[in-house]
């Protein structure tokens, strides 16, 4: 065999030198666990949308907590794991933008001035979490992009400041077996003699599905929708799947069917509804119905702010509470004292630091916090180390805003 030609020789050489690069590439990928790659201007974009966490004047809020000394792992999840709010409520394309997004409320229970709880009445304290939904409370829904509907709100982080004004004990709601772990945490920080607080926690936007307030405000745009009856009853046929008997959206009886069903299954009723085909046949848009039963200043906030209210609980809270004041969603309802919200909301992690700390021992990924936060519930004995670790934290955010 004769030699190759210079050109040729050289071609051959960098053909395998990239073919030894792109190996070598590829065995150190799965020797090293590569994080998902976040863009700068994806950094900018979701910073610019969280006006409570960003410091207009020099660097981001979770860079000074940084230089603190405070730990900020919850602080990176919520600046950057969420978009912007109009996004973050939308599974497809909403119809309307942002910008174009109305709602209007009426029968708003007035609950006087919410006192801000200095974060210095919780040392010594316990502090367990109040992980719900972001759904307003103490009104109606009256219209919605120009739709009028009626859907009472009565749900989320208010819920304890509206059941007061209107005289109930009420200070916070869920499902029995929940209601019953949590009563088990009050009674172990009660029988150490401590005070025992439960402070809200922001669930992700679409939290709120499964309630009656998501379903409700659907069904009562449906009869005012462009809606094809071929098309409503393709959807019909798809929810009687999941939902046996079920009349039709149409139907006046939709609703107290969809409130006797499970949680799973208004949720999926919600999700069937939430796509672009039946948006495009003319069904309400679900972006815009979240949006709409959301406390307004919790649009933009992102899952895992912590301290938009705060429930005290006492021996009171430990024994059965017949509901003077009805909640559709939650049947069981646990006494409890409103004490107000926290100057401004904090990363979720600074107020369990102990349960936070061990998952950094084990090496839990950062990631799934805010899930372990959820399926835990962990509590913590407030010490004077936390306390001033939170006070920074808000003092931090005092000055950037």
């Amino acid at each position: 065999m004769g030699l190759l030609p210079t050109a040729a020789k050289l071609a051959a050489k960098e053909a395998a030198k990239a073919a030894a690069k792109k190996a070598a590439a590829k065995a150190s990928s799965f020797a090293v666990d590569k994080a998902p790659k976040v863009t700068k201007k994806a950094e900018r974009e979701n910073m610019r949308s969280l006006s409570v966490f960003k410091s207009p004047s020099v660097e981001p809020i979770v860079t000074q907590a940084g230089r603190l000394g405070l730990p900020i792992g919850g602080t990176e999840q919520m600046a950057f794991a969420h978009p912007r709010a109009h996004g973050s409520y939308s599974r497809i394309k909403p119809r309307a933008s942002e910008s174009d997004f109305s709602a209007s409320y009426g029968d708003v229970v007035d609950t006087g001035a919410r006192p801000v709880f200095s974060v210095d009445r919780l040392e010594n304290s316990m502090v367990l979490p109040l992980y719900g939904d972001r759904t307003a409370a103490g009104m109606s829904l009256k219209t919605i992009n120009g739709v009028p509907v009626d859907v009472p709100l009565h749900g989320g982080p208010r819920y304890p400041d509206v059941n007061a004004a209107l005289g109930s004990e009420a200070g916070w709601a869920s499902e029995k077996a929940p209601v019953g772990a949590l009563r088990s945490k009050i009674r172990s920080g009660l029988d150490a003699g401590k005070d025992v607080y439960g402070v809200y926690t922001a669930m992700g936007p679409t939290a709120a599905d499964q309630s009656d307030m998501m379903v409700n405000t659907l069904l009562q745009q449906i009869s005012q929708s462009p809606i094809r009856k071929k098309d409503l009853a393709v959807f019909n046929k798809e929810a009687r799947s999941y939902l046996p008997g079920f009349a039709g959206v149409e139907h006046p009886d939709a609703y107290r069917q969809l409130l006797a069903q499970t949680q799973g299954a208004r949720k999926q009723f919600v999700r069937q509804m939430d796509n672009a085909k039946r948006l495009a046949e003319g069904f309400p848009d679900a972006s815009a119905a979240r949006l709409a039963i959301t406390d307004e200043a919790l649009r933009n906030t992102p899952a895992g702010a912590s301290g938009y209210s705060v429930v005290k609980f006492g021996p009171e809270s430990l024994e059965h509470l017949e509901p003077t004041l009805v909640h559709p969603t939650y049947s069981v309802q646990i006494a409890g004292k409103p004490m107000g919200a926290l100057e401004n909301q904090v990363p979720f992690d600074m107020l369990y630091p102990d349960f936070f700390n061990a998952r950094r021992v084990a090496r839990d990924p950062g990631g799934s916090d805010l899930r372990a936060l959820e399926l835990s519930k962990p509590t913590q004995n407030m010490r004077a180390k936390d306390i001033d670790r939170l006070a920074k934290y808000l003092e931090v955010i005092k000055k950037g805003r």
